[in-house]
């Protein structure tokens, strides 16, 4: 899933005012007529606008960060999985602590 928070360079806890702010600088910077119609920019332009539609919405936006907070959980999830490492020694006595 895209870090549309990333793409427009605001942290997660922005205000609306600070998402369009991003928002209208970049799609200035990266807009395709200002570039010559290249397509490295028409992408990036319409991953901008991707991102300002679902983060100019408060319902979107909600929705969104449940989708990213439950991708989050999955991949640490995920690196627990796995059978179990096996001890094969395990040594512990007063004097070895003792020592450090």
């Amino acid at each position: 899933m895209k870090d549309y928070y990333y793409i427009l360079g605001v942290p997660k806890d922005a205000p609306i005012a600070s998402i369009q702010k991003a928002y209208q600088k970049l799609s200035l910077k990266f807009h395709p007529d200002n570039n010559g119609n290249d397509l490295f920019f028409r992408q990036y332009f319409d991953n901008i606008s991707e991102a300002f539609h679902v983060l100019s919405d408060d319902h979107r936006r909600y929705r969104y960060d449940r989708a990213i907070n439950r991708e989050d959980i999955e991949a640490d999830v995920s690196e627990l999985s796995g059978p179990a490492p096996l001890i094969s020694f395990f040594f512990a006595s007063k004097s070895a602590r003792k020592k450090g």
